[in-house]
């Protein structure tokens, strides 16, 4: 079945969202990936939200490194603790 995941990822502003993209992953290869970002970022604009949508590319293959971990969590803290 053909999923439009630009469209998705668009459909979940102003939510915040986290994309953690590394440079040489061969399964969620970084074109498709700035292709959703690039058509999720007007629509979390018009919303205000802008800040809700964030992406990190770092160095390396499909893998979630400590460093990522780490900003995963932040940005949880940040849009889920209260106070």
């Amino acid at each position: 079945m053909p999923c439009d995941f630009p469209e998705l990822i668009a459909a979940l502003a102003p939510r915040p969202l986290l994309t953690i993209a590394p440079r040489q992953d061969e399964i969620f290869v970084l074109p498709g990936v700035m292709k959703c970002l690039d058509a999720a970022r007007p629509v979390y604009e018009l919303l205000g939200a802008r800040d809700n949508l964030q992406a990190r590319f770092p160095d390396g293959a499909h893998n979630f490194t400590d460093s990522e971990r780490r900003a995963a969590y932040e940005f949880l803290d940040k849009f889920l603790k209260p106070g």
